[in-house]
């Protein structure tokens, strides 16, 4: 469920879309479907998922990158997710760059039945801002973000930049999955003071549109 996004979408001219934590690319690929006329960038932190699904999304035009996109530029600590444990099965949409949050003397979830590497890996690290500096990127209309807890250190990193609308995954803010800083209010706090407001809120995700100011 989307909501009121392609509702909003339609009220803009799309030009440029980011799909940060892209994993098997199919988000990507349906907003370009959607918007063919859009720069569609896709950005998975998971080398793993990258390498098997990026040549399908640059086929059809889609700019992919294996990256961590975060508030530094560097290195960060990946904790890939494993194995969905209820029914056994590979499951690769729940890493992040948050340390999972653990039952005891295990590996899997307190909130999902999902199994961890917490040794984790070193990957590379990206800022926002950095990286439209880098591909000379002047405005971004569109952020599609599920990066799993790790939201706040990528709107950290916006600087100059403001994406029109933003929809990303809330719900780890409200329901503790990983290590991450913040609550919901907090989060929806620091949205407000990089000029953005709620246009919608669903069960596990929030629409927000930036208001026009910076703050």
């Amino acid at each position: 469920m989307r909501g009121q996004l392609y509702n909003e979408l339609s009220k803009l001219d799309v030009k440029t879309i980011f799909d940060i934590g892209a994993c098997d690319f199919h988000d990507s690929i349906d907003l370009l479907n959607r918007y063919p006329q859009a720069r569609v960038l896709a950005i998975e932190a998971d080398p793993e998922n990258y390498f098997r699904h990026h040549k399908r999304a640059e086929t059809v035009g889609i700019e992919t990158f294996n990256y961590a996109m975060s508030d530094k530029n560097g290195y960060e600590t990946f904790y890939p997710s494993l194995v969905e444990t209820e029914r056994n099965i590979e499951w690769k949409y729940a890493g992040s760059i948050m340390k999972p949050l653990v039952k005891p003397n295990t590996n899997e979830g307190v909130n999902h039945p999902v199994s961890f590497d917490l040794e984790g890996i070193q990957i590379p690290s990206i800022r926002f801002d950095y990286f439209c500096d880098t591909h000379k990127i002047e405005k971004v209309d569109f952020v599609f973000m599920d990066v799993e807890g790790a939201e706040y250190k990528i709107i950290e990193s916006l600087g100059k930049y403001r994406p029109k609308l933003i929809f990303c995954e809330t719900a780890h803010y409200d329901t503790k999955s990983f290590d991450n800083e913040l609550n919901l209010e907090e989060f929806d706090s620091l949205m407000e003071s990089y000029g953005y407001f709620i246009v919608e809120r669903l069960q596990y995700d929030t629409l927000y549109k930036y208001d026009g100011n910076f703050n």
